[in-house]
């Protein structure tokens, strides 16, 4: 994730997945940003088959600050 003058600029992660896309279907949303959630708190998901796309501090774990980061990426806030 890079901030520029154009605004927040998303990379695909290192197995070419965009960072911040739970559900894989190309965008980052507010959708991903509950997966990421829900899957930090226990409820659903798995934290492995998440881990590449939404470990957005590179911290090797999906928390609630990953969930924070992918919402604010989500709604374009720097």
């Amino acid at each position: 994730i890079s901030d520029t003058d154009e605004g927040i600029i998303v990379t695909p992660g290192e197995d070419g997945c965009l960072l911040g896309d739970a559900n894989g279907d190309g965008a980052v949303d507010a959708i991903d940003a509950l997966l990421v959630l829900r899957c930090a708190l226990g409820i659903s998901g798995s934290e492995e088959e998440m881990l590449a796309a939404c470990d957005m501090n590179g911290d090797g774990k999906i928390n609630t600050t990953d969930a924070l980061l992918v919402l604010r990426l989500a709604m374009n806030i720097d």
